[in-house]
């Protein structure tokens, strides 16, 4: 029998140890990047950061719970992301205020200021009230920007929305929406005028970012967008 050199042994002992490997774990040799399933928090809490998010006036960090009654906002050149439960996702930018009304047993937020853009699971009801009018949401993807308490910009951009005069809690209208229905929305006196609007103020790269916790709410926006990375 030939005797095996120091070279050859370990050239051996490499390829048995590559083949133990694989039958082991067969992609992991190919992936740098292992996904684990996303957890939804028991209630409500801050999982994403950038620049400054305070609650109540404190600044606060990822993993934070926000409770009935938290007021909550971005500070300049900043954006912070809020899950709740299992159901919803909400994105606020820079400048934004939000009080968190009933978010848990009942999803009700109210924006005060600036941008908002939440994900909320099919079959779920949201609520989103801001200075002009009230979003009774029936899923899945709704976008606001209050500008003032007598301006803001609203778009359905995917599934049904129940818009309401808050002073009065008469419905002004229902939109059924696939894809980005928007609306300039003004105080006129003692009432409320709506006129249509295209898309402004935000796009489907923000909504994505939330596609892998909620991908049948997204999926019409990875439709249109080629259903690749994002």
């Amino acid at each position: 029998m030939k005797r095996m050199s120091r070279r050859e042994f370990i050239r051996t002992g490499l390829a048995v140890s590559f083949v133990s490997l694989f039958v082991k774990a067969p992609f992991r040799l190919f992936s740098s990047e292992e996904v684990e399933p996303w957890v939804a928090p028991i209630e409500a809490r801050v999982s994403f950061i950038f620049g400054e998010f305070f609650i109540n006036g404190k600044k606060a960090e990822v993993g934070a719970n926000i409770v009935e009654g938290d007021i909550i906002r971005t500070g300049d050149r900043s954006e912070a992301e809020i899950e709740v439960k299992n159901y919803a996702i909400f994105h606020m930018k820079e400048n934004t205020v939000i009080e968190i009304n009933n978010i848990v047993a009942k999803g009700r937020v109210k924006v005060k200021s600036g941008w908002f853009l939440g994900v909320i699971k099919k079959g779920k009801e949201f609520q989103v009230s801001t200075p002009t009018v009230l979003a009774g949401v029936r899923g899945t993807v709704l976008f606001v920007n209050v500008f003032s308490d007598d301006s803001a910009y609203l778009c359905d951009c995917n599934g049904k929305v129940d818009i309401i005069d808050p002073r009065s809690m008469n419905q002004l209208k229902t939109v059924e929406s696939e894809y980005h229905t928007a609306f300039n929305i003004k105080k006129a006196g003692k009432g409320v005028q709506i006129t249509r609007a295209g898309q402004l103020y935000h796009h489907d790269s923000d909504i994505l970012k939330m596609a892998k916790r909620f991908p049948q709410e997204t999926k019409v926006f990875k439709d249109r967008n080629g259903g690749g990375r994002y």
